[in-house]
């Protein structure tokens, strides 16, 4: 999960860096919610933080679970 934010974090930076202009990119993360390789907070924070002149990126988090459990937002 870190290392996929990290290379997020690199190709979106690259695409900012020729389309400063444009609509921030959105990101949706589908996850089973459990990271192999180590904390991914810091590594989706430096992913939001990236903008475009139009505002920052967004990044969507989706987690997918067989366990049954209430659904939350």
């Amino acid at each position: 999960m870190c290392h996929m934010l990290y290379r997020t974090h690199e190709v979106l930076n690259e695409w900012i860096g020729r389309h400063p202009h444009s609509f921030p990119p959105i990101v949706v993360h589908i996850t089973d919610g459990e990271s192999q390789d180590g904390d991914p907070i810091p590594y989706a924070d430096a992913v939001r933080k990236l903008a475009t002149h139009d505002g920052n990126v967004l990044l969507f988090n989706c987690h997918l679970s067989m366990t049954a459990a209430d659904p939350f937002m």
